[in-house]
């Protein structure tokens, strides 16, 4: 990444993912595909329904209430909004997925769930809980740089499944949050 893309506070990689979804149906929504008709309607359920066989009466189902309950540790439902396919996943998932580092900030006593933005093994992206926002972390000196705020759907969700779990902290920062 360069360090213009830095300065400019632009969303890259897994945070410009973050990003869209905040601004569509929130982070713990998919977007699966849009579809024109029924054939393409199936296929995209085809793909991604968590389980091997399909049924008429789930498609029918999902297609007559715009809904359809799973029945699985990751996927909530499967939700049809104006010719798109959507997995909701469950709330607890959503929250594995973007914390692979949690971080204790000193400073505000809150914490940012640290990611990798880029895929590497490195810590370079975090949810700051005490801002609600999205940015680049340093996790050499611990500045924190805002890109983004999550909507307010997705704060809610972060402060749900927040206060249901313990935790146990990754490492502590004296975060410094910088304005761009």
């Amino acid at each position: 990444m360069n360090t213009q893309t830095l300065l400019n506070n632009v969303a890259t990689g897994a945070m410009k993912v973050l990003q869209e979804r905040t601004k569509d149906m929130g982070i713990d929504c998919v977007k699966a595909g849009e579809f024109k008709n029924l054939e393409e309607f199936v296929a995209l359920y085809d793909e991604w329904y968590p389980w091997e066989e399909t049924s008429w009466e789930d498609v029918e189902q999902l297609l007559e209430y715009g809904y359809l309950d799973i029945d699985s540790d990751e996927i909530e439902e499967l939700s049809v909004v104006d010719n798109s396919l959507y997995v909701h996943y469950r709330d607890i998932q959503v929250f594995s997925e973007w914390c692979e580092c949690l971080i204790y900030d000193k400073n505000s006593n809150d914490y940012l769930l640290g990611f990798s933005n880029t895929g590497w093994a490195r810590i370079d992206a975090a949810i700051d809980l005490a801002t609600q926002s999205v940015g680049y972390f340093n996790s050499n000196n611990g500045e924190y740089r805002k890109v983004f705020n999550l909507s307010d759907f997705d704060e809610a969700l972060f402060n749900q499944v927040m206060y249901w779990i313990e935790l146990e902290t990754d490492c502590e920062y004296e975060v410094k949050r910088i304005n761009g």
